[in-house]
């Protein structure tokens, strides 16, 4: 998370550095059913995602739910900050996803063939890798909304095969069901092969930095109310 300050000192943004990977969840993840008065310090219901070896799913499709999961929650928070303080106060939130970066964590390991693969593949993380971090730093409020192709400006991309993947959570979200979700691996197989085909042409085509709709999922407002809540409890005694 970037927090940035803009022409004075009254205007704050914070920029969440999330992932278009976060289609590959639901959200059903991340619900929280508050406990009753009693047990209110035990959290007993504590969100899927947020206990140990949480998530709905299995083998590498877990631990795949786990990283999506966090970037859902990311975009989650922003826009609960957006509905009960942007318009009270001088702080706007917004998210931001990079694309596939070449980071450090990767280069760390450059000697390896497929970390040398995957950085010549990917933006560098000092140049077109922060295209829509830095973007989403310095739009202001005024062009945001004055940009009428957009219906949801608080979600930054740098490459147009984001745009796809709004469809794609439209089918997958008519074929999602409970039990679809917890036992079969369709949202991970369809994202973990649209994931790897950006990988492979996003620095070829359809590089554009604009806003975009993220998951559908990610504009319920009673999950950001629930994460939001549980999120406060959780770390109050700190």
């Amino acid at each position: 998370r970037v927090t940035t300050k803009r022409d004075d000192d009254e205007n704050l943004k914070i920029v969440h550095v999330t992932s278009t990977f976060h289609f590959a969840v639901d959200g059903s993840d991340l619900y929280w059913n508050p406990p009753p008065p009693e047990q209110q310090q035990q959290l007993t219901n504590d969100p899927i995602a947020s206990r140990p070896g949480g998530n709905h799913g299995f083998g590498i499709y877990k631990s795949q739910r786990q990283y999506a999961n966090s970037k859902l929650a990311q975009i989650l928070q922003s826009r609960y900050y957006t509905r009960h303080y942007h318009y009270h106060t001088t702080v706007e939130s917004v998210t931001a996803c990079p694309a596939w970066v070449g980071t450090q964590i990767i280069q760390a390991r450059h000697d390896s063939l497929p970390a040398k693969l995957f950085c010549f593949l990917a933006f560098s993380s000092r140049g077109y890798g922060l295209a829509s971090i830095l973007q989403a730093m310095l739009t202001d409020d005024d062009d945001k909304n004055n940009n009428n192709n957009n219906q949801h400006g608080d979600y930054y991309i740098n490459t147009g095969f984001m745009y796809a993947a709004t469809y794609l959570d439209q089918w997958l979200w008519s074929a999602n069901t409970q039990w679809t979700y917890q036992y079969l691996p369709i949202r991970d197989v369809v994202l973990f092969a649209s994931s790897a085909v950006i990988l492979l042409l996003q620095k070829s085509y359809f590089r554009i930095v604009d806003t975009a709709t993220s998951s559908m999922a990610s504009y319920n407002e009673t999950l950001q109310d629930q994460l939001y809540e549980w999120s406060r409890q959780a770390v109050q005694e700190w």
